[in-house]
């Protein structure tokens, strides 16, 4: 028979005590962390989910109102044309007409503006060049250039290869960031765009010496909507950064009041 001394029996106890509480304070705390963690990115999940939801019906809400407005555009546009050409250039008829239609113009780039955002189409990806594609858009452009005294250069770099992209998506999205630039320059200034390629990826800088945008509007820019320019739809960034990141691309914007304007995009390799 073999005495275990009390005292000895009491702290071997009061050991195994100890550490079963240290080990379920621990287990309590790592539970609440994880708990608190998932329910932190429950939360997260569940605002992304409603954000969605909000664009998806304002989307649907946008291109039905887009196209009612486009029906009557077409109409508009077709008889302002007609009474252009049987008036004499003599009257003040004409100036009148022109500003009548210059403003069609622009509410009918509004309205494909609300149809893209409407849309949001799945991409038709083909072997592009992007330096003939810019080509192609100053042309399209050149005549905003020339009646706002602005001179676009262009600087693409030798050997860029071709990429997989929606053409007509990015015609959009660069013609959106060029006429903003555009815009937002005063005569005699130029308007930047650089193309290059850098590990696999396509890199594309688009810059001005415009007015600037202020810091206080730089994390609205991307909202549906919202707009720094008086007649401005508040979509054309916003429709930009859709196509941008449907391409699995990523757009990144530096502006400071006076400074000018910087866009960067950059396109992942195939």
């Amino acid at each position: 028979l073999i005495c275990v001394p009390h005292a000895f029996m009491s702290f071997k106890y009061d050991r195994a005590l100890f550490y079963d509480e240290v080990l379920e304070i621990l287990l309590f705390n790592v539970v609440g962390i994880a708990v608190g963690v998932l329910r932190d990115r429950e939360r997260r999940q569940s605002a992304l989910n409603q954000k969605l939801i909000a664009l998806a019906t304002l989307g649907e809400a946008v291109s039905s109102v887009a196209h009612e407005i486009k029906n009557m555009l077409i109409p508009i546009r077709g008889f302002l044309r007609r009474i252009r050409e049987n008036q004499s250039p003599e009257t003040k008829v004409i100036s009148y007409l022109e500003i009548v239609e210059q403003e069609t113009a622009n509410l009918e780039k509004m309205v494909k503006d609300m149809l893209s955002f409407g849309r949001n189409a799945p991409l038709q990806k083909e072997e592009v060049e992007v330096g003939p594609l810019v080509e192609e858009i100053r042309k399209i452009l050149q005549e905003e250039f020339r009646d706002n005294g602005i001179r676009f250069v262009c600087q693409c770099q030798e050997g860029v290869n071709s990429f997989s992209l929606d053409r007509e998506k990015i015609r959009h999205a660069l013609s959106n960031l060029i006429q903003n630039s555009i815009q937002a320059s005063s005569k005699d200034k130029e308007v930047r765009l650089f193309i290059r390629q850098e590990q696999g990826s396509l890199q594309i800088v688009i810059e001005d010496d415009g007015e600037g945008i202020d810091q206080k509007h730089m994390d609205r820019l991307f909202q549906p909507f919202f707009s720094t320019k008086a007649q401005g739809t508040g979509l054309g960034l916003l429709i930009t950064k859709q196509i941008v990141e449907q391409h699995g691309g990523e757009i990144r914007i530096d502006s400071e009041p006076g400074n000018g304007t910087r866009v960067f995009l950059n396109f992942p390799g195939s």
